[in-house]
């Protein structure tokens, strides 16, 4: 059903990995700070200008959504490319080998199309609406059964629009899945890790707080292509606006990790 994109997709990954991989290992640190105090490189803002370029040569019609430049597309309007050009860009400015970039296809506010990329092993990541299963460049990637106590919880934007409940929350959070459950849980800076989650790559789910689509919809929809378990942090389906979000391929972790996020994080409007 989508195999032009899927074609469009795969023809710029080659150009993709060449570039990224050739800045991340040859450049000394370069980066700014953003309004929101986040890290930018040229490799962003270039990844990003590539993308859109290459994808509407194809898709003309499309819009994009988008961490750099287009950040004020509605994410539930007709077919629009959520791109994180960079994800974990202070991990690529700081030398770190955990980043990725996320291309997700809505269509009316539904993921049907997504790739994440992994740099430095040089593979990627995919899922589409009509077939079922993470597949990467060689094909299905079964999904792993030996750890599920390793949890990513990445914490967004908790510093600048959480409150100190919010952030107590996290610390009690952590805590109990430690103290009582045993789970460990691991700060990336990057939704590399989300991804690895899908397939249990030593990762067995991830909770993020505080997030932006292009940050967390391409994980949340591999894991949930793979039988997973996703939900805000009230249990509700997540949607490309949700702001917390936890998602596992397997409901034993879920049924161990939601019942400690609901005890403790603050109750909102929007989860």
């Amino acid at each position: 059903m989508y195999d032009k994109e899927i074609k469009v997709i795969k023809k710029i990954i080659p150009t993709l990995f060449s570039k990224v991989r050739k800045e991340f290992f040859s450049q000394d640190e370069n980066f700014t700070l953003k309004k929101d105090n986040t890290f930018v490189t040229p490799t962003d803002k270039a990844v990003e200008k590539l993308l859109i370029k290459h994808i509407s040569h194809h898709f003309p019609k499309d819009s994009f959504l988008s961490e750099e430049t287009q950040t004020k597309t509605l994410c539930t309007k007709g077919r629009v490319w959520l791109i994180d050009p960079i994800c974990g860009t202070s991990n690529f400015a700081l030398k770190i080998p955990f980043f990725t970039t996320n291309i997700t296809l809505l269509i009316s506010g539904k993921p049907v199309l997504t790739f994440s990329l992994d740099y430095i092993n040089q593979d990627y990541y995919w899922a589409v609406d009509d077939k079922e299963g993470v597949f990467n460049k060689k094909g299905i990637v079964p999904l792993s059964f030996k750890h599920k106590k390793r949890i990513v919880f990445n914490f967004g934007y908790i510093i600048s629009q959480g409150t100190k409940k919010h952030k107590e929350a996290v610390g009690d959070i952590r805590k109990e899945l430690f103290v009582n459950h045993e789970y460990r849980t691991y700060t990336y800076s990057s939704s590399l890790g989300f991804v690895y989650a899908a397939i249990n790559k030593k990762i067995s789910g991830f909770m993020v707080t505080f997030t932006k689509p292009w940050d967390f919809v391409s994980g949340a929809y591999l894991i949930e292509k793979n039988g997973g378990i996703a939900t805000d942090f009230e249990g509700k389906p997540w949607s490309c606006k949700s702001k917390n979000i936890i998602a596992t391929p397997f409901k034993e972790v879920y049924q161990k990790i939601f019942p400690v996020i609901k005890k403790y994080w603050p109750k909102s409007k929007s989860a």
